[in-house]
């Protein structure tokens, strides 16, 4: 991965308020979602530097040879091959067995290569992000407020060079972000991703969060660099901002704690995040860990990715258990890192449970507009509702009320509000 050299950086996003954001959704959103939905309906009328459906790639032999060997907007490395080697083939390999709904963007190649007599194989990872079966109007509003830039391909192009943690080594990356269409082409590498309904190792989930804690340690402080320039929140929970547009129903009570949890994280510190850090999303081999999956990389509060793997990534019972000796570890680990403004121990317990409510809220509009609903294996997205639902019904409402100013009854109508909306059991 030192080898890789980072792009030209993008220009710096533009940052807009929530009033702002909202009219944009309301003069762009209709249109942009004519347009995904008409390349749906009609790919052939457009054009693409890069092939969008797995079954492209398997109706052309030379595809993914052609797209890691020549020069392209999208070709980032060539993969090591002797010199005059050509290409000779593909096959595809085996796919995803736990989330089998992924197949249908995602998979993994053997690519031959001819160099004299030899026969030289390059196994590769395809990923081809189109939204899978997000609802239309959530990649409008995607297409709306990120038009210039995909996250996972801005990462690959300008981050992965540089982040203090093993990612896969990208040859080809390209997208087109008015139609939600990326391709990735990744080294392949060899290791296990475990189901979250199943559970992680905890000496695997101590390597992830190490993993994280090196990634957010990097950052923090550190984010006036060009190479993160390129995403538009800046601070507190801006990442979280779209969440506002879908609260309108909830409760006084409800919408006033997600303004008062807003208040509270605006000056705190920041940095880069991972942003869908569970294990489910790594790769493990056997002398370490391979984050992948960067589509929701992001800035965000310190401790983000440290409270999202430990709710998503661990049973009830487990999180319980270990979420002190964890969090001990990963503050150490922060310092050890440089990471400014390091909170200390009892204040890094209180801000995890204030993220578990924002998780909670992002996890409402979540699971009730279908967002989960992407390939996602099932019995991952019950173990997930019912990780996030236990960590905000049982945390101190007191506590948590004292730090962000608002009265304990206003943490508790949000905490009924969580026991009262349906969910699976973790274990049905």
């Amino acid at each position: 991965m030192r080898t890789m050299t980072s792009t030209k950086a993008p220009p710096p996003a533009v940052r807009r308020g929530p009033a702002r954001k909202v009219a944009m959704m309301l003069a762009l959103g209709p249109p942009a979602a004519a347009v995904l939905a008409l390349e749906r309906r009609f790919p052939q009328w457009w054009t693409s530097r890069f092939p969008r459906t797995v079954a492209e790639i398997e109706q052309d032999p030379a595809c993914l040879g052609t797209l890691i060997t020549k020069a392209s907007p999208g070709l980032i490395a060539a993969p090591p091959l002797p010199s005059g080697a050509v290409a000779h083939g593909q096959r595809r390999l085996e796919g995803l067995a736990h989330e089998p709904g992924k197949n249908l963007t995602l998979a993994k190649w053997e690519v031959s290569f001819r160099a004299g007599d030899a026969v030289v194989p390059v196994r590769v990872v395809t990923k081809l992000q189109s939204g899978r079966n997000a609802p239309l109007y959530m990649q409008a509003l995607r297409a709306v407020f990120e038009r210039a830039f995909l996250r996972e391909v801005a990462f690959y192009r300008h981050l992965a060079a540089i982040v203090p943690v093993r990612v896969a080594r990208p040859y080809f990356v390209d997208g087109d972000p008015a139609i939600n269409r990326a391709c990735l082409v990744l080294e392949a590498i060899d290791g296990i991703t475990p189901s979250d309904a199943a559970g992680c190792r905890l000496d695997d989930l101590r390597r992830l969060l190490d993993a994280a804690a090196a990634l957010n340690a990097q950052f923090a402080g550190r984010l006036d660099r060009p190479e993160t320039a390129w995403i538009p929140a800046r601070e507190g929970l801006e990442f979280a901002d779209w969440t506002e547009l879908f609260l309108g129903k909830e409760s006084r009570g409800v919408q006033r704690l997600w303004a008062a949890l807003k208040a509270y994280f605006q000056s705190k510190p920041v940095t880069l995040a991972h942003g869908d850090c569970r294990p489910g999303n790594m790769l493990f081999t056997s002398d370490g860990v391979v984050m992948s999956d960067w589509e929701a990389v992001n800035i965000a509060p310190l401790l983000w990715d440290f409270t999202y793997c430990t709710i998503t990534g661990l049973h009830v019972e487990d999180r319980q258990a270990q979420i002190e000796g964890l969090l001990d570890a990963f503050l150490d680990r922060l310092q050890r890192g440089g990471a400014a403004n390091t909170p200390g121990r009892d204040s890094a317990r209180v801000e995890v449970d204030l993220l578990a409510m924002v998780l909670a809220y992002v996890s409402l509009i979540v699971v009730e507009r279908g967002l989960w609903a992407q390939g996602n294996a099932m019995a991952d997205v019950r173990a997930w509702l019912a990780r996030v639902k236990n960590a905000a019904i049982t945390l101190d409402a007191e506590r948590a009320a004292m730090a962000i100013g608002v009265p304990p009854a206003t943490v508790r109508e949000f905490q009924d509000v969580m026991r009262a909306r349906p969910v699976l059991r973790e274990d049905s």
